[in-house]
C-alpha cells in the first residue's frame, strides 16, 4: 500500500511538473527578428499575449542559432554591442507588452516616423540598423521624472 501511495505520489509531481514547465507557443524575439517593424501593439494584434508567449533572459537566448544567425557579421565574428543594444530596446518593448492592452501600446507605437511632426512630444521613435535588419522601437519619455 504505501509502495503504491508513494508511486502515486511521484507520478503527480512529474506530471505536474511537465504541465507547469512546458514552453510557451511563441517567442517575442523570434517575432521581432520575422517582423523588425511590428512593436508591441502590433504583436498583440497579430495574437501574441502573455500566455502564449514567452521571452528569456539575454544569458538564455545569447547562443541561441536565430541570434547567433542575425547578430554575426559577415567574418563570422558576433556582433555584441548590437547584440546588446536590441535586447535591451527588446526588453522595453516586452514590458510595455506585459503591462499594457492593445490601446495603449497602439498610442506609443503610432506610425510615426523619426520626421513625422505629428508625432507626440513625449513619444520617441528609434529606427536602428542592427544585425542584418533595421528594426523600429518606440519609447514613451517620461518628463516628470526626468525635472
Amino acid at each position: 500500500m504505501i509502495k503504491k501511495f508513494f508511486l502515486l505520489t511521484i507520478m503527480v509531481i512529474l506530471t505536474s511538473n511537465v504541465l507547469f514547465c512546458q514552453q510557451k507557443t511563441k517567442d517575442y524575439l523570434v517575432a521581432k527578428i520575422q517582423q523588425p517593424t511590428w512593436g508591441a501593439a502590433m504583436k498583440r494584434y497579430a495574437g501574441l499575449n502573455i500566455e502564449n508567449t514567452q521571452f528569456l533572459s539575454k544569458w538564455e537566448y545569447r547562443n541561441t542559432p536565430i541570434v547567433i544567425n542575425n547578430f554575426t557579421d559577415y567574418d563570422g565574428n558576433f556582433m555584441e554591442n548590437d547584440w546588446n543594444t536590441f535586447y535591451d530596446l527588446l526588453e522595453k518593448e516586452w514590458t510595455r507588452f506585459c503591462h499594457n492592452n492593445y490601446y495603449q501600446c497602439s498610442r506609443i507605437e503610432c506610425v510615426h516616423s523619426k520626421y513625422d511632426l505629428k508625432c507626440p512630444e513625449n513619444i520617441r521613435f528609434i529606427e536602428i540598423f542592427l544585425g542584418h535588419h533595421t528594426f523600429y522601437f518606440w519609447e514613451e519619455l517620461d518628463y516628470l521624472n526626468r525635472l
